[in-house]
Formats: structure tokens, C-alpha cells, sequence
């Protein structure tokens, strides 16, 4: 893990990511399941 592989920029990068990937997963949760629950 000592390669540099597009280490992301200090302002804020990682923190972006994370959120990306916390919406995403709330968005397919939601798809997913809002049907289910509507019928």
C-alpha cells in the first residue's frame, strides 16, 4: 500500500468520496425499496 495511486487532493477529497458513496447507497436502498413497500 505504499504506492500512490491518485492520492486525493487535502481539501477534502476522502470526505467527498464518502458521502458519494453514502448517497449512492441510500439511493438504491430507496429504489429498492420504496416499491416494495408502496405494492
Amino acid at each position: 500500500m505504499s504506492r500512490r495511486m491518485q492520492s486525493p487532493p487535502p481539501n477534502g477529497g476522502a470526505a467527498v468520496m464518502h458521502w458519494l458513496m453514502f448517497a449512492l447507497s441510500l439511493l438504491t436502498i430507496a429504489w429498492i425499496g420504496l416499491p416494495k413497500l408502496g405494492g
